[in-house]
């Protein structure tokens, strides 16, 4: 990544720290002054989120490929955890890092975010790196979400064929494997700068073939339910693909 990116990733890294060293003074002061404390940290972690937040909205207005292609993956998200029997704290926290997924990209150059021809094996390199910057930056959010490690996790695949560390099934969280799943359905129903969108019968085959393979079957066969019986979604869905089309 070119020198000014890596000045802003090492930045947020650097603010990370100092925030981090803040929650875990709060912490510490919270056993000596009670619940009056307990809010404020929860504020700090609300504010540091919202800022967070912002960075994902300037991301994707880098690329008009990409708006609204976390808040839709989020959605979908949280309606097939919640599908799955997943607790409150859990669809919660897949919510949030729904929002947060792709925050890494702040550290991937504009000009591979918005590439219109087929990715090089050193481009797919250089934007694989968004789940570590992201990972990173989301770090601090540690109590009571740890979207983090969701982040990092989330192009992992069930037979090891995903990234960054190859994980397979058993060692990826299942959050992270509902994220996954929710995020690449995302990124096919839509056109993207280097290819048209694909129609929706062809993905929904795509994830039925590869179910049990590289996508947890249980996560697959609820999706495939809740598009054809929940017209919440199914609306979130349409609307999501007009504003891209």
């Amino acid at each position: 990544m070119c020198e000014e990116l890596q000045n802003k990733v090492d930045a947020l890294q650097e603010e990370n720290a100092r925030l981090k060293g803040e929650v875990h003074a709060l912490r510490e002061a919270l056993h000596r002054e009670g619940e009056a404390l307990a809010t404020g940290e929860i504020r700090l972690k609300l504010a540091y989120l919202s800022t967070i937040q912002a960075l994902v909205r300037a991301i994707e207005a880098r690329d008009p490929y990409t708006v609204g292609h976390s808040t839709m993956v989020s959605i979908l998200a949280v309606t097939l955890a919640r599908k799955l029997g997943l607790s409150e704290d859990e669809c919660e926290r897949v919510r949030i890092a729904g929002t947060l997924l792709d925050v890494g990209k702040i550290g991937i150059a504009g000009d591979l975010l918005t590439k219109r021809e087929d990715l090089s094996d050193k481009d797919l390199l250089a934007m694989r790196e968004h789940v570590h910057i992201g990972a990173q930056i989301v770090e601090p959010i540690i109590y009571p979400w740890d979207v983090s490690t969701l982040i990092f996790q989330h192009h992992e695949r069930l037979d090891g064929s995903g990234y960054p560390e190859g994980l397979a099934n058993g060692e990826i969280q299942r959050e992270a494997m509902i994220l996954g799943l929710a995020d690449s359905f995302v990124a096919m129903i839509v056109r993207r700068a280097y290819r048209e969108a694909h129609k929706e019968a062809e993905v929904v085959a795509f994830f039925r073939n590869e179910a049990g393979k590289t996508y947890d079957k249980e996560s697959v066969d609820a999706l495939v339910e809740l598009l054809h019986t929940d017209p919440d979604l199914r609306r979130e869905i349409d609307r999501f693909k007009l504003t891209i089309d």
